[in-house]
Order: structure tokens, then C-alpha cells, then sequence
């Protein structure tokens, strides 16, 4: 049985359809971007079940989410880290113009990373006295709830533009809830994630992050 929690837009893309049947683009496409540059567009909050939050809407069957032992549990708010889970994606493509938004609530603690790189860079929504990180670079205030993003070499907190960054280093592979090294492990929600491989204008941002915030 569907959830009545999903929105048409979201039965439409289980189905493989790209638009739902009112005509109006799915989230992960809102504010007009491309969609052959949608990577990756995952809805754990409100997911039918555990098995769908990991599936990407964008492109069913490719870069799918991927779990051991040690992976989050789940429920109606999304993904739930407790310090020593985490989920990968291992084919995801991570380039220096790429774009990566999370949604997201911690619960607890001030030190796990939203999502690390091979390469070692990170998003980090809480550190104790810095505020959040944006790939080895601080701005505070801390974020305890809402929407971080990086877009190229620009940041966005729930879809307003923060700061300049370095960029990202080129890699294959994204984890969820740690850094690659098996570090700096976080604790709550992971409720939404976007990836794009390309760069978002400001509105577009803004437009990805409301969507986001309202599923």
C-alpha cells in the first residue's frame, strides 16, 4: 500500500514517470534545473519503507544507497544515526562544480559529520564552537535543523547563501553519517538528499532547499 504520506509527484517517479500527473516537476527538480544532472534524489522522511528510502528518484537503480551492519534505523522522520551507523553511496560522482544539499535534524551531540568524501571533505552542521562546516572551512552560527548545501564553490544554509568555500575534490563516493575513515560519526535525522553534477544558481538553491524542507 502506497503511504498517503507521498505526494503524486513521488508515486509518479516510483512508477518511472518524470512528472506527475498534474504536469508539476517532482521536488528534486524544482527551480527549473537540469535533470540529465540530477545524480542523486533521496526521500527517507516519508519513505514507503526502509528499502525505498534508499532508492534514488532521480534515476531508479543507479547510485543507490547501500548499507552493512551497520546501518541507520529508520521510521517516519527519516534515517536515524546514533553515533556508529552509516550509509554509502559508492558510485555517487563527487566533482568541483558538483552540488550536494542535505535535509536534516541532529538529536544529539556536536561532532558527526552530516556526510564525508573520499577526499577527505565534509559537511558538518554542528561543531561546538565553529558552527557548521562547509568542506574544512567553519561559519557560524551552528545549524541544528534545516537545509545545508554546497554548490561549487558557494554554501547555502536553508537556501540562503552563507560563504565561499574551496570547492570539491574531485572523487567517486559519498558516506552518510561519518567521514570515509570511519570518524566524527553523527547522531539524528538524515531526512532528504539531493546531489547535482553541475552548479545551482542562487534561486534554484533557494528552490531545492524549500522543497526539501517541506516534504
Amino acid at each position: 500500500m502506497i503511504n498517503s504520506g507521498l505526494g503524486a509527484s513521488q508515486i509518479s517517479a516510483g512508477l518511472g514517470v518524470g512528472r506527475a500527473a498534474s504536469g508539476v516537476a517532482p521536488w528534486w527538480l524544482t527551480g527549473g534545473v537540469n535533470p540529465a544532472l540530477v545524480t542523486g534524489a533521496y526521500r527517507a522522511k516519508g519513505a514507503e519503507s526502509y528499502v525505498a528510502s534508499k532508492s534514488n528518484l532521480a534515476s531508479p537503480g543507479t547510485n543507490v544507497v547501500t548499507d552493512d551492519a551497520d546501518a541507520p534505523s529508520w521510521d517516519a522522520a527519516g534515517w536515524l544515526f546514533s553515533g556508529s551507523e552509516w550509509l554509502a553511496i559508492a558510485t555517487m560522482p563527487v566533482v568541483y562544480r558538483s552540488a550536494i544539499f542535505v535535509q536534516y535534524t541532529v538529536t544529539s551531540g556536536t561532532n558527526g559529520l552530516l556526510w564525508g568524501t573520499f577526499s577527505g571533505q565534509w559537511l558538518w552542521p554542528n561543531h561546538l564552537t565553529l558552527g557548521v562546516g562547509y568542506l574544512n572551512s567553519f561559519s557560524l552560527p551552528a545549524l541544528q535543523a534545516g537545509n545545508l548545501g554546497v554548490s561549487g564553490t558557494d554554501t547555502y544554509r536553508d537556501g540562503v547563501f552563507d560563504r565561499k568555500t574551496g570547492g570539491l575534490v574531485s572523487t567517486t563516493g559519498l558516506q552518510l553519517g561519518r567521514l570515509y575513515n570511519g570518524s566524527w560519526w553523527y547522531r539524528g535525522y538524515i531526512e532528504a538528499l539531493w546531489t547535482y553534477a553541475g552548479e545551482v544558481t542562487a534561486d534554484q538553491a533557494a528552490a531545492i532547499s524549500a522543497a526539501m524542507a517541506a516534504l
